[in-house]
């Protein structure tokens, strides 16, 4: 029996059991997993110190009749029932350690295609940039040769003002504007 069983035969809580066995030093035996496992014996002396309370006999004063020899025992296998119960904790385990592996796969995952968007996103304004610069530059190469051109033109007017007499400058204006008639 365990200790839950036998406290509800005894009518007394489970704590209350255990506070019995360790105050009075009851061997009992225990299983591979450490918890207290009760023989017929055990529980007939439990109903005895019960009694003694009963009774009024305080628990540190009392004393137990029969002297009891440690039985030995040889595990050789664990119960069936704790093989299940092995069994089912480590597939619990596994099925945990999928779960998380596929939690942190899909976590990764999610990283990646964020610094992809990220990527793409950086790309695009590179792009963007790279055809701002080059629609400057050329705006700046056009509007250098047009100053080139200004400056020749501003060169060649004034040595041609320089060279031509008033009255020829008049005379070609009036033969250009025949031309176009």
């Amino acid at each position: 029996m365990n200790t839950n069983e036998v406290s509800k035969l005894l009518g007394v809580s489970p704590k209350t059991v255990l506070r019995w066995v360790t105050q009075l030093r009851l061997e009992v035996e225990r299983t591979p997993l450490n918890h207290y496992r009760f023989s017929e014996e055990d529980v007939a002396l439990l109903q005895q110190v019960q009694e003694q309370l009963k009774n009024g006999t305080p628990l540190q004063s009392m004393k137990i009749h029969e002297k009891r020899v440690r039985k030995a025992k040889v595990a050789n296998k664990p119960p069936k029932d704790e093989t299940k119960m092995y069994d089912k904790l480590v597939e619990r385990i596994e099925h945990l350690e999928r779960k998380l592996s596929t939690k942190a796969d899909d976590v990764v995952s999610y990283q990646i295609l964020q610094h992809r968007n990220e990527i793409e996103e950086l790309q695009s304004v590179v792009c963007q940039l790279t055809q701002q610069i080059e629609t400057l530059q050329t705006k700046l190469e056009v509007a250098s040769q047009a100053d080139c051109f200004l400056t020749f033109d501003e060169a060649a007017s004034t040595e041609k003002s320089k060279k031509k007499p008033f009255f020829s400058t008049l005379f070609r204006s009036s033969k250009k504007e025949a031309q176009t008639n």
